[in-house]
């Protein structure tokens, strides 16, 4: 077994391949702090390969199953380019009949434009159109890590810690709309293991209203520095609001629900 993880794969860890793929070989075609290892059965593609040489990866292997992670997983990341790079992915598999392709991408909103985001779910939810290619994709809060620098909520903690901010930048009423990755783990593991061909549009509820309000007091009732308080900027930009639809499809066919909130 063969499995890709391409796109916004940073916050891949050890732990996770070992959670969401335990009996497959993984190849990462992305930023990662991880090295290819024999006895882990992990293969990192190289800057170099990545740049250059795509095409030649995907006619060299055979992959089963392929996760491609979406930049919209990070929040308020700026990268660009997304939507081209995925259909040139797609279209290297066109002719892949039993290959398993997931497209894990960010949540969904109702007030702010996710032009880019839109399109490129909709690119993968009309590919079967054009292939026979079976294609899941899988809306997620955002994710979070404490050792990746491309992350918001890291990069926030470390000018913290470095005497650089004591407010933090959110409206303190919005939601802390983010998923741990051992629940995501948890669930790749279980589409993956139980696949139903046909192409669907799977969305995660996240049943915590944690705002961030709730997140920074958490942070502060933990802190043993004494004189250590973190406030919130006066913040008068419009809140996120989320589409926070309860799919039973995740619910009912994989037995699953998100065990952990940001605060525990």
């Amino acid at each position: 077994m063969k499995t890709l993880l391409i796109g916004n794969t940073s916050y891949i860890t050890k732990e996770f391949i070992n959670t969401a793929f335990p009996s497959s070989s993984v190849f990462i075609f992305g930023p990662t702090e991880l090295k290819t290892s024999k006895k882990s059965n992990i293969t990192v593609f190289s800057t170099h390969i990545r740049e250059n040489l795509i095409e030649e990866v995907f006619e060299s292997y055979e992959f089963d199953q392929i996760v491609y992670l979406s930049n919209s997983l990070t929040y308020k990341n700026k990268d660009v380019g997304e939507l081209e790079y995925l259909q040139s992915v797609l279209t290297y598999i066109n002719d892949h009949k039993d290959l398993k392709f997931i497209y894990l991408t960010g949540p969904e909103t109702e007030n702010h434009e996710q032009v880019i985001s839109r399109m490129a779910q909709g690119l993968c939810l009309n590919w079967e159109n054009h292939s026979s290619v079976s294609v899941k994709v899988l809306q997620s809060p955002y994710f979070y890590s404490a050792t990746n620098p491309h992350d918001y909520l890291y990069q926030i903690f470390q000018a913290i810690e470095q005497g650089e901010a004591l407010e933090f930048p959110e409206p303190k009423k919005q939601i802390a709309n983010f998923i741990n990755l051992d629940d995501v783990a948890d669930l790749l593991y279980k589409i993956l293991d139980s696949w139903e061909a046909g192409t669907e549009l799977l969305a995660i509820e996240n049943p915590f209203q944690i705002t961030y309000e709730n997140f920074v007091q958490s942070l502060n009732d933990l802190s043993t520095t004494e004189g250590y308080h973190l406030g919130f900027k006066d913040m008068s930009q419009e809140q996120i609001v989320y589409v926070n639809r309860y799919d039973r499809v995740i619910r009912h066919r994989y037995g699953w629900l998100i065990r952990h909130s940001i605060v525990d």
